[in-house]
């Protein structure tokens, strides 16, 4: 992650596509298990959505 901060990471969680950099993971992009379901957690001051 030191190395290649600029990687872009990319996952899907169901139907919900997930895209980022590996310097955000751990940082702004978390994932945790709720039971036995996965949970993603986004920090961020504003939230932008594609039409596409």
């Amino acid at each position: 992650m030191e190395i290649k901060p600029e990687i872009e990471i990319k996952f899907k969680l169901g139907d919900t596509y997930v895209k980022g950099y590996l310097a955000d993971f751990g940082d702004k992009i978390h994932l945790t298990k709720l039971r036995d379901r996965y949970a993603v957690i986004i920090e961020g001051d504003s939230f932008v959505f594609d039409k596409s």
